[in-house]
């Protein structure tokens, strides 16, 4: 089994339990926040031969980009990091209590490449209000992605945009599978024409 989690945080997750309990091949975990990707290797992930962790802004837009850490002198390993200034306001947080880093972003394609992917078993998104932007972005066509969850709670525009993913997911052969939280979860139906 192959996987990628884009958003993993301190990795005290799904994904995780995963790793821990199921015959993973590989499994590529990339985050924005560089302190986060420290503590994942040094900590969460130490013992683990086959998880690579990266540290990476995702988004199909390649040009410099401030990223937010909120509440950052008392706690840079903040869930609710993220591009969008408005999205930590929203959850509560201070923009002046937060620092930003200006990041050079990758796309997702090339972070697939980079890292031979063109079949993922399960890719996992939680990126704060980007995950449609990156979902957007993924050519369907080129990778085969036999699963996939991200967070809808967040996304921008979201009377517009979660129905618009959802159908251009259907259009490549995803069904839901489920939604729980704000989290929804598809799988690609085996009989698809894109394989």
């Amino acid at each position: 089994m192959k996987i990628v989690q884009i958003g993993c945080n301190n990795g005290d997750d799904e994904i995780y339990k995963i790793i821990n309990t199921q015959h993973v091949d590989f499994a590529l975990l990339v985050d924005a926040n560089p302190f986060v990707i420290e503590d994942l290797a040094k900590v969460r992930y130490k013992s683990f031969n086959n998880v690579k962790i990266e540290c990476h802004l995702i988004s199909n837009d390649v040009t410099k980009k401030f990223f937010y850490i909120p509440h950052f002198e008392g706690h840079k390993y903040s869930q609710h990091s993220s591009l969008s200034k408005e999205h930590i306001i929203n959850h509560g947080h201070k923009l002046e209590d937060s620092k930003s880093f200006l990041m050079k972003p990758i796309s997702i394609e090339k972070l697939f490449e980079s890292n031979n992917l063109n079949i993922i078993d399960y890719l996992y998104i939680d990126c704060e209000g980007e995950d449609f932007n990156i979902i957007n972005s993924v050519d369907f066509e080129k990778f085969n992605i036999k699963k996939i969850t991200f967070e809808h709670a967040h996304i921008p525009n979201r009377d517009e945009n979660y129905p618009f993913i959802l159908n251009k997911l259907k259009n490549y052969g995803y069904e839901i599978d489920s939604i729980i939280l704000g989290n929804v979860t598809l799988i690609k139906n085996v009989n698809c024409l894109y394989k």
